[in-house]
């Protein structure tokens, strides 16, 4: 978890109820993205975002969030998470993306848009506490 810990400080990270994204992509922009990918359930664009991290997924990133270690010990549903993560992602290292974060009760999802394109890349929840 060391390396996803540095990885993480390394890109910019901000809360999301300071200011909107920087550059052409604000908050509405956002919702309106994760609107459009059908998957998706409704209420998470609705939601409040936790954290919204604009980064560039360099390899070192991408190496720490599809390599990381479950909490307990990696079992066969997390490495099978993993290997959709790497899939959905791998196309997208050097890119810019912004990972959207969205608590709701005993849920967490996680989102990469790609501003450029404005389209949402990948997705996941995780079921919590």
């Amino acid at each position: 978890m060391a390396a996803v810990s540095s990885a993480v400080v390394r890109s910019s990270i901000r809360t999301a109820s300071s200011v909107p994204p920087p550059g052409a992509i604000d908050d509405a922009d956002l919702r309106e993205i994760i609107r459009r990918h059908r998957d998706t359930p409704a209420q998470v664009a609705d939601a409040r975002f936790s954290h919204v991290v604009r980064r560039e997924l360099d390899y070192t990133l991408f190496e720490a969030i599809t390599t990381q270690s479950k909490p307990g010990g990696a079992d066969e549903e997390w490495e099978v998470r993993l290997e959709r993560r790497k899939a959905g992602l791998r196309d997208y290292i050097g890119d810019e993306l912004i990972c959207v974060f969205v608590c709701l009760p005993r849920i967490h999802y996680t989102m990469e848009i790609d501003p450029l394109h404005r389209r949402l890349v990948y997705w996941e929840w995780q079921a919590y506490g």
